[in-house]
């Protein structure tokens, strides 16, 4: 059997693209082989964000020492750039499949590229890939923000959970192992006292994150537009500021930036209650993502002011270009 390596999103729609192909890879295995029970070697799994792809990608190669043992590499919920396209090529073959917003990027032969940014989660293309359909339609509930069931606002808490309480190694076995769990037992696993159990722990969480957002909330007016900056020095779920926000009585904010000051870098979130265009905006420091989010990291901490006047000065030079 080759040896396979997968690298995905540590985020919600990330961990159910991954539940996806191990309920797959389980079956095929099976298939191939029962009495050896193959299907319990585990691949290499790596999570990883967009701006730690690249060196996760490398990783990976360093990982495995022996170049004959580059088989296959899955990437899954991440979008490329040239470095780490090439990188990748370093494997006999790779599938990525995505739905955020590509550049024209030239593709190495070895590569299969499945990216539709119309797709509301990437678990959404995964499944279509592997013909596997379990999750789907909950990672598109996470992915767009748009909670229709008890299962799907359960597994955003559960991962929210685990990425607040782990770092490295420790997350990346946390969510191999939720992610193993919804592959192999099936979804009613997040009502084990296990899962549960984090559930309750979050929920009071976000009572202390929701004093956090109200004391760094501000409101400003940057080219007509609505703007909401909510700052932390620690990651927070972007979703519950996005949603706590909604309520707010100036609502709804044309921008929404939430700003994360981490150790020597800044990240910076934008989101929209309007259908403004962010993802031109997070392309002006270096990221991408959505229309309606996205998002970039900065080396260096950047304040507020110096965002929010490049922030002005590209919608301006836009709006000078249409007229």
């Amino acid at each position: 059997m080759e040896k396979t390596t997968v690298i995905t999103h540590m985020d919600a729609d990330g961990v159910l693209s991954l539940a996806t192909f191990l309920k797959y890879n389980r079956s095929i295995v099976k298939e191939e082989d029962t009495q050896k029970n193959h299907y319990t070697i585990r691949p290499s799994i790596y999570f990883t964000s967009p701006v730690n792809l690249l060196n996760t990608i490398l990783i990976s190669i360093l990982n495995n020492r022996n170049v004959n043992n580059l088989d296959l590499l899955y990437v899954f919920d991440l979008s490329g750039t040239r470095e780490s396209i090439i990188s990748a090529s370093i494997y006999k073959k790779v599938i990525w499949i995505d739905h955020h917003y590509w550049e024209i990027v030239n593709k190495p032969e070895n590569i299969e590229f499945y990216i539709d940014h119309t797709s509301n989660s990437a678990c959404r293309l995964v499944s279509k890939y592997f013909s596997v359909y379990d999750f789907d339609d909950l990672a598109d509930e996470i992915d767009t923000n748009n909670i229709k069931t008890d299962y799907g606002e359960r597994i955003r808490t559960i991962i929210s959970y685990l990425r607040d309480e782990n770092r490295g190694k420790s997350l990346s076995e946390k969510l191999y192992k939720f992610a193993e769990d919804l592959a192999y037992t099936g979804i009613d696993i997040i009502y084990d006292t296990y899962y549960e159990s984090m559930i309750d722990l979050y929920k009071k969480r976000l009572m202390e994150i929701d004093e956090i957002i109200a004391s760094s909330l501000n409101i400003y007016r940057v080219a007509d537009l609505k703007v909401a900056v909510v700052t932390s020095d620690k990651s927070l779920p972007v979703y519950h500021i996005y949603n706590k926000l909604m309520d707010h009585k100036d609502a709804p904010f044309d921008l929404v930036l939430v700003i994360f000051y981490l150790d020597d870098v800044t990240k910076i979130e934008f989101r929209t209650q309007t259908k403004f265009n962010t993802r031109d905006l997070a392309k002006m420091f270096g990221g991408g993502g959505h229309i309606l989010a996205s998002g970039a990291t900065v080396d260096g901490h950047i304040t507020i002011d110096e965002i929010l006047r490049d922030i002005e000065m590209r919608i301006l030079n836009n709006n000078k270009r249409s007229l």
